[in-house]
Order: C-alpha cells, then structure tokens, then sequence
C-alpha cells in the first residue's frame, strides 16, 4: 500500500511536469503566432529570442534538470525572451492590441516554466525513502521467516515478492527524475517549436 501511494503521488508529479512542458510550448507557439501581427522588426526579434531559448532549454536545461538544479543560462535566455517582448513599442493602435496580447502571452509563458521548474525539481523526501526501503527490507524478513511446509513454496512467495518490491521500487525511483532514468518526459514539444 505504501508502494502504491508513494508511485501515485511521483506519477502524479511525473504527468505534471509533461503537462507543464505542453503548456508552455503552447504559449510559446502562441508568441510566434501572435508575433507576426507586429512589424517585422518586433517579429524578428521575437522569433530570434524564442529560439534561442527553446535551444537553451534543449540543450542544457533539460540535463541540468536531471542534475536537480535550475539552468542560469537557460533563465538568462528566457528572460531576455520575456524582455523582447516587453520592449516592443507598437506602432498602430492595431499592433497596441496584439501588444496587450503578446503580453499576457509571456506572463503565462512564465507561470508555466515556473511551474515547471519547481515541479521538476521536486523530489521524493530521503526519509520517505528510508521509510519505504524499511518495510520493503521487513516485508521481505517476515515472508523468508515465515513457516512454509514446503521449502520450494517458500522459495516461490520469496522471489516473488522480492521482483515486487524491485520493480516498485525501480518505477518510484526512476519516475522521480522525469529527465534521467528509463521513463523520461518527452522534449519533442520543445524541439517541433524550431522545425
């Protein structure tokens, strides 16, 4: 039961971080969408700050994530992304209105990445950890010094219980790391934004 709740609730962070990632490539597609109602010049600079930052993200922070720590470079990408577009002087009172949009486009681009952010770099307690490797370890004491009659039976309820415990084990702790492991999110939102 505590296998269980433990994977749900890292499964839960898991999805939430594949979740955040799809938002905030939304919003970033939203930015280059909504940048090209602006003038050319104002779109270029967009577009140029985008992708610089979508590489950055690719390229160094998704590792750093892996590592538990925050990409300075990659927040130093983003913010010049978020500055491009605060420093946009329109022109026509059209370009004003799609202005006011690409605004609100990047501060919800920005609560995206912070949830992001914080979701991946959330991780199991080490405590919870000693404490779900505890019972493991005694789960599996009470079963090996359990009275079987027959020794092969024993044997049987032994290994099996042990593959159990493994591969919980192995799923709690590889999907607490969405970017390292055997079950990692997907960057594909990220890299479909360059092509």
């Amino acid at each position: 039961v505590m296998f269980a709740f433990v994977i749900f609730v890292i499964w839960g962070q898991f999805t939430d971080v594949e979740n955040f990632i799809m938002r905030e490539s939304s919003s970033l597609r939203d930015l280059l969408r909504f940048a090209q109602y602006l003038s050319p010049e104002a779109d270029r600079i967009i577009r140029r700050a985008l992708t610089d930052y979508v590489h950055r993200a690719l390229k160094s922070e998704w590792e750093a994530l892996g590592q538990r720590r925050r990409d300075k470079q990659a927040e130093k990408s983003f913010s010049e992304l978020i500055d491009s577009v605060m420093q946009i002087v329109p022109a026509t009172p059209s370009q004003e209105v799609m202005h006011a949009r690409l605004v609100e486009i990047a501060r919800r681009t920005s609560e995206h990445r912070d949830d992001r952010i914080a979701k991946s770099l959330t991780q199991i307690p080490p405590t919870l950890i000693r404490l779900v490797d505890t019972m493991a370890g005694a789960l599996l004491l009470l079963v090996f010094v359990y009275p079987f009659r027959h020794w092969l039976a024993g044997l049987a309820c032994f290994s099996l219980l042990a593959l159990v415990i493994f591969l919980a084990n192995l799923v709690m702790r590889d999907t607490d790391n969405p970017f390292n492991g055997i079950w990692n999110v997907s960057s594909k939102p990220f890299s479909d934004l360059l092509a």
